[in-house]
């Protein structure tokens, strides 16, 4: 029996919801395996203390999350686009609302296991397959939404609002009732026989959501698994099978895909004719994923479709005895490359071409837009013509950001060490931001560089007198800061140029900061800063003029008469004639790369030395 607390706590969750984020849906309620489990299994180990099966290890998890979260692939499923675009916060693993009594912020609750099947266990046990993850069949997942139900909604009404108005995506689920078996070397004519018992299973499933209320089911099908880089692998250099010569994969697992899937949409035909006012979306899963198989250079895929970004090597990089995240494994530098992750999964990128096509695109029956128009779902491709062609025009500035993850652990006292560790971890955030506002239409980017921030005033003051921090004879700045600085814009530059290299067309502008800021701080008279380039206008006086306990604004605090003759303002930002010397640096000099203006000339940009010729 569920605890009033946590009844409290899990219904907040399902009717805090604004239905006006996305006008369509309150929630989304998943079942299926490892294509959509967000942390089912994981929690499920980490309560029975068992070893962890190989994908609970970096590098899954790595390009948005930075994190392992159970996910089986290097980072966001299909079922968190779908999240991201109604408005949903990402969906939370039903095993991690068991074992807490909580559920995080977000509206959504996800059943999926990975090594799921359809079937029951005893179907496969009797049939000497046994699954070596889990027994959390879709009989298993249903009793446990069904369990479930009283804490969220506590009377028969509501539990059929809240379902009515939730989207339900069915999966996929079906896959590993075939892919077990295929591993365990069953014969294929026995796998076939399976099928219908498999749809069975699915059609009945979907008869119990809709008798409990449920108004939209999003039904995929299964990808074409004759061109999983671990059965290519498998059947290599074997003469009993047959390879499509257009894409490469195996003939004959994708004609039993395809076998799976018109009995499924000839299923959902019939739950559609007993219940017409349903919405029962069949989602071609397969197809949307053919397209990067036959033209993986179109999609981005630069090193193909079929080998894993990361395995043991071997035939399209997989290996049975060598997964990925073991010690002897390796990892591509570029997942985003590379349409397969690890031989059974895709990559994230692969994933997202899946997403679009489905719920963007004419890969849905119904077309997922005709159920929830456009105009209530935030989409990177419901953006009008218009809103691309202004991203086009426009000239995106991306930060400065990234110097206050490194502020706030300096000023909280971490080590140094673990801020170095924090770098790569900020690139990579910038780097997905890019590829996302170049997604959207973005053709102009300024990318900045860190500032020397062992010139700041804040930091010269704190460690003033330390023994352990060396000077720059030169400036008066603190080496060690200014050399992290540097590292960080290194890796910076580094990753855009990977960026340049996956979109040539697109200009991606680095503004070097450090080294436009340097020139005032190695010669500030030069500049025009005759009260020099390290003390501040505005303090609270002590070393540098400030005071970490009396900052500028403070009553106690003081203020320069003439900020133009200082560079910085008050110990942790610059006066506006520092800034407007870097301005001058990179948008009128040399300090861009590449140079600002030569995608701008000159003559199309009003500065005001040629505002001032002309009015003279």
């Amino acid at each position: 029996m569920a605890s009033s607390s946590s009844f409290f706590t899990i219904l907040l969750i399902f009717t805090s919801f604004n239905k006006d984020a996305n006008g369509c849906y309150t929630s989304i309620i998943s079942f299926g395996d490892s294509l959509a489990d967000t942390g089912n299994l994981k929690q499920i180990y980490a309560t029975l203390k068992r070893d962890s099966p190989h994908f609970f290890f970096p590098p899954y998890g790595e390009t948005f999350f930075h994190n392992v979260t159970g996910r089986c692939s290097n980072d966001r499923l299909i079922i968190d686009f779908i999240a991201e675009t109604l408005g949903v916060l990402r969906i939370s693993p039903y095993q991690k609302i068991k074992t807490s009594n909580m559920m995080e912020l977000g509206q959504g609750i996800n059943f999926a296991v990975i090594g799921a099947t359809a079937l029951d266990s005893s179907f496969h046990e009797a049939r000497g397959v046994y699954n070596p993850f889990t027994n959390a069949s879709l009989s298993i997942q249903l009793k446990w939404f069904k369990e479930l139900l009283p804490s969220i909604c506590d009377i028969k009404s509501d539990c059929k609002n809240l379902l009515h108005n939730s989207l339900i995506l069915m999966g996929e689920i079906g896959g590993n009732d075939y892919n077990h078996p295929i591993i365990a070397g069953k014969p294929f004519d026995e796998l076939k026989s399976y099928v219908p018992l498999v749809i069975d299973t699915i059609e009945s499933a979907i008869h119990n959501l809709i008798d409990l209320g449920a108004q939209t089911l999003v039904v995929p099908g299964n990808l074409p698994i004759g061109c999983s880089a671990a059965y290519l692998a498998i059947y290599y250099g074997s003469d009993k099978v047959q390879f499509d010569n257009a894409t490469g994969c195996l003939i004959h697992l994708n004609e039993f895909s395809e076998y799976h899937n018109r009995l499924l949409q000839m299923a959902l035909n019939r739950i559609r004719e007993l219940h017409p006012n349903v919405n029962v979306i069949y989602a071609d899963y397969y197809n949307a994923a053919m397209q990067f198989y036959r033209s993986p250079q179109e999609y981005g895929f630069t090193n193909g479709a079929l080998s894993a970004c990361c395995g043991g090597g071997g035939p399209y990089n997989y290996n049975e005895l060598v997964q990925c995240a073991d010690p002897s494994s390796t990892t591509c530098d570029h997942p985003e490359t590379y349409a397969n992750w690890d031989g059974l999964h895709l990559t994230e990128a692969a994933y997202h071409i899946i997403y679009k096509s489905l719920f963007q695109g004419t890969y849905t029956t119904p077309q997922f837009s005709t159920l929830c128009p456009a105009s209530n779902v935030q989409t990177e491709d419901s953006l009008s013509s218009n809103c691309k062609s202004l991203l086009h025009n426009s000239l995106i500035l991306m930060g400065e950001i990234g110097g206050n993850d490194y502020n706030h652990p300096i000023i909280a006292g971490k080590p140094f060490d673990e801020l170095i560790s924090y770098i790569p971890l900020v690139i990579d955030t910038i780097e997905s931001a890019i590829h996302d506002l170049i997604d959207l239409g973005a053709q102009t980017l300024v990318v900045p560089g860190n500032l020397p921030i062992g010139c700041s005033a804040a930091y010269l003051a704190i460690y003033y007198d330390s023994d352990k921090a060396q000077i720059d004879n030169a400036t008066g700045c603190l080496i060690q800061l200014n050399d992290f600085a540097e590292y960080h814009n290194g890796l910076l530059q580094m990753a855009l140029n990977r960026i340049r290299e996956l979109h040539p067309n697109v200009n991606v502008v680095y503004a070097d900061y450090y080294n436009a800021a340097m020139q005032f701080y190695r010669s500030p008279q030069e500049y025009g800063f005759t009260n020099g380039a390290l003390s501040t206008c505005c303090g609270g006086g002590g070393p540098y003029n400030y005071n970490e306990l009396v900052q500028c604004g403070d009553p106690s605090s003081t203020t320069c008469d003439q900020p133009k003759t200082y560079a910085n303002w008050d110990g942790l930002h610059l006066t506006e004639a520092a800034y407007h010397i870097i301005y001058k640096s990179l948008f009128q000099g040399t300090y861009t790369t590449p140079q600002f203006n030569t995608l701008c000339p000159a003559s199309n940009v009003q500065t005001e030395d040629s505002s001032s010729s002309s009015s003279v």
